[in-house]
């Protein structure tokens, strides 16, 4: 929630809707990762918070770029995902 907390004090906005996926089973009543049919409350609902956030301003991200790959690189990582 660190991320969660620092975005929600560093944008400006009326409506924020924060929202995961469906939880695994650990071990409840003998069920490991999500089998279907399983009344296992985690696995049947999905969390989600409204709320709103205002911009503070006590954070800057840092806008320096990162080096990425050639496009050489990018293309044939595209071409192998299957997008080209």
């Amino acid at each position: 929630m660190e991320y969660v907390d620092l975005l929600l004090e560093n944008v400006d906005a009326n409506e924020v809707l924060i929202t995961s996926d469906h939880g695994n089973a650990m071990g409840e009543y003998g069920y490991y990762g999500h089998p279907r049919w399983t009344p296992i409350k985690s696995l049947k609902e999905v969390p989600a918070v409204r709320t709103s956030a205002t911009d503070s301003g006590e954070y800057e991200p840092s806008t320096e770029r990162t080096e990425g790959g050639s496009n050489q690189d990018i293309e044939e990582r595209l071409r192998d995902l299957g997008y080209l």
